[in-house]
């Protein structure tokens, strides 16, 4: 099934309780779309936009935007097919680790 990441770009007073609701709308109607919202990011602006990142499988961009629709009414301003790579993980760097000190 392909994978694709799809983005909302400045959505208007986007709060992560705004999106923890959509999402959970779109996981609601995706069995319809024959798609699987598989996760979202956030990235919130300080000018009170923000923009969303949702990975998704389905059959086509355009289930992906019909699940969209049906869930929250919110198109996507664009869709891109991914695929997964597959990388190894890098170690996380905590405070002590880091190359740079203020």
């Amino acid at each position: 099934m392909p994978l694709y990441m799809d983005s909302h770009e400045r959505v208007r007073g986007l709060t992560l309780e705004a999106v923890s609701r959509a999402y959970a709308r779109c996981l609601e109607v995706q069995a319809r779309h024959g798609a699987r919202f598989l996760n979202v990011w956030v990235h919130q602006d300080s000018d009170d936009h923000g923009r969303l990142f949702c990975l998704v499988e389905a059959p086509t961009r355009e289930a992906v935007v019909l699940a969209h629709i049906d869930a929250h009414g919110l198109w996507p301003n664009e869709i891109h097919e991914v695929v997964e790579a597959a990388v190894e993980a890098p170690a996380r760097v905590t405070p002590e680790r880091t190359l740079v000190h203020a």
